[in-house]
């Protein structure tokens, strides 16, 4: 995933837990999925918004696995740096 990418699904970071960890999501209006959907599209995700709850659910967790992963990754720079620092 790349950084831009990241901080665009930031906002979206408790719709992605939740799809991510409880395997459900909230409502999303239809614009807020147009934009997961472009942001999806850049990370080679493909979805078409049917309006389909199961199908929603399966594409946030799709785009949940790489954005949870690029977090780890950076979290984990993140603590090389400050022990390399020491």
């Amino acid at each position: 995933m790349k950084l831009g990418t990241y901080q665009k699904l930031r906002k979206y970071e408790a719709w992605l837990t939740t799809a991510h960890k409880a395997d459900f999501i909230r409502s999303l209006s239809n614009s807020q999925m147009e934009d997961l959907i472009a942001i999806a599209k850049e990370e080679g995700i493909h979805h078409t918004n049917n309006h389909c709850p199961k199908c929603a659910l399966e594409f946030m967790k799709k785009l949940a696995r790489p954005y949870f992963e690029f977090q780890e990754k950076m979290e984990n720079n993140k603590k090389k740096k400050e022990n390399n620092g020491e």
